[in-house]
């Protein structure tokens, strides 16, 4: 189902001139109070995976290009 919604959400953007999409969203939800959770997928990361790949796949055979959004990483060590 994310495949077919990435190749026709792919389709529109081609059919109104645009190669970009500033989406999708992969932070997990955290809290509610959080100014944009309802952009995100999930709060599972598997689940997040599941849905985020084939959707940039498939917006990506229709010559689009998904910018994933919000996500961070943890910088393991010391840090003085």
């Amino acid at each position: 189902m994310a495949h077919t919604f990435g190749t026709s959400l792919g389709e529109e953007l081609r059919a109104r001139d645009k190669d970009m999409l500033l989406s999708p969203a992969i932070n997990m939800v955290r809290t509610p109070l959080g100014g944009r959770t309802y952009e995100y997928m999930s709060e599972d990361p598997f689940l997040n995976k599941k849905i985020a790949v084939p959707l940039v796949v498939g917006l990506q055979e229709k010559d689009v290009m998904a910018c994933v959004k919000h996500y961070a990483s943890k910088q393991s060590g010391n840090q003085s």
